[in-house]
C-alpha cells in the first residue's frame, strides 16, 4: 500500500497542473513601425554628435541644398546657427542652445514623433529631444506643451521619407521655422 501511495504523491508531484497545461498569455501590442525605429537611432547619433560638437555629423543629416551654408556657419562662432547649436549667449532669446538642453539632461529622450503624409505626398516626423525626467509623454502629446518649451525642455528636428530612408525637411533642428509652433 505505501509502494501505491508514493507512486500517487510522484505523479501528483511530477504532473503538470492545469495551470502549466493551459497556454500562456498573450499580450498583443502594436508592432513597432520600422521607419520610426530607424529616425530615433538617427536621433541617436545627431545627440552624439552634438554633445561631441562634430560638426561633420550633423551636416551628414543637414539638407543637401543648405550643407555649404551650415557647413560654414558651425564653424563660425557668433553665427546664429552655431549659436542655436552650442552657444545660447549668442542667442537673440531666452532659448537654451541644442547642446545645452541635450548635455543638461538626467535621462536624454529622443521620440521620433509622426507626423502623417503632407500635401507633397511624403510622410513626415519630428525628431524630438528631451530630458524624460522632466518631460513626460502626456507632456510631448500636447502641442500647447511643445510649443512653450520649444528651445527651452524640448528641441526638434523635422525630417521626411524620400525613397525609404529619412531626409532632413528643414534646416537643423528646425532653424528659422516655426517649429513646434505651426500655428
Amino acid at each position: 500500500m505505501h509502494a501505491c501511495y508514493v507512486v500517487a504523491i510522484l505523479f501528483c508531484a511530477f504532473a503538470p497542473s492545469s495551470a502549466q497545461m493551459s497556454p500562456p498569455e498573450v499580450k498583443v501590442t502594436k508592432p513597432k513601425d520600422p521607419a520610426l525605429e530607424e529616425l530615433r537611432n538617427i536621433g541617436t547619433v545627431i545627440s552624439k554628435a552634438v554633445l561631441a560638437k562634430d560638426i561633420d555629423t550633423l551636416l551628414g543629416y543637414d539638407r543637401p541644398d543648405m550643407r555649404l551654408a551650415d557647413d560654414e556657419d558651425l564653424r563660425k562662432t557668433k553665427r546664429d546657427l552655431y549659436c542655436l547649436l552650442f552657444d545660447a549667449s549668442c542667442l537673440h532669446s531666452d532659448s537654451r542652445s541644442v547642446y545645452d538642453i541635450l548635455r543638461d539632461s538626467r535621462k536624454l529622450g529622443i521620440k521620433a514623433r509622426d507626423l502623417g503624409k503632407w500635401g507633397d505626398g511624403f510622410r513626415y516626423a519630428d525628431l524630438l529631444f528631451f530630458d524624460r525626467s522632466k518631460v513626460s509623454e502626456k507632456m510631448l502629446r500636447s502641442s500647447k506643451f511643445l510649443c512653450a518649451q520649444q528651445g527651452k525642455a524640448v528641441v526638434s528636428w523635422t525630417f521626411k521619407w524620400v525613397n525609404g530612408k529619412w531626409e532632413s525637411a528643414f534646416p537643423m533642428f528646425d532653424s528659422g521655422t516655426e517649429g513646434l509652433c505651426p500655428e
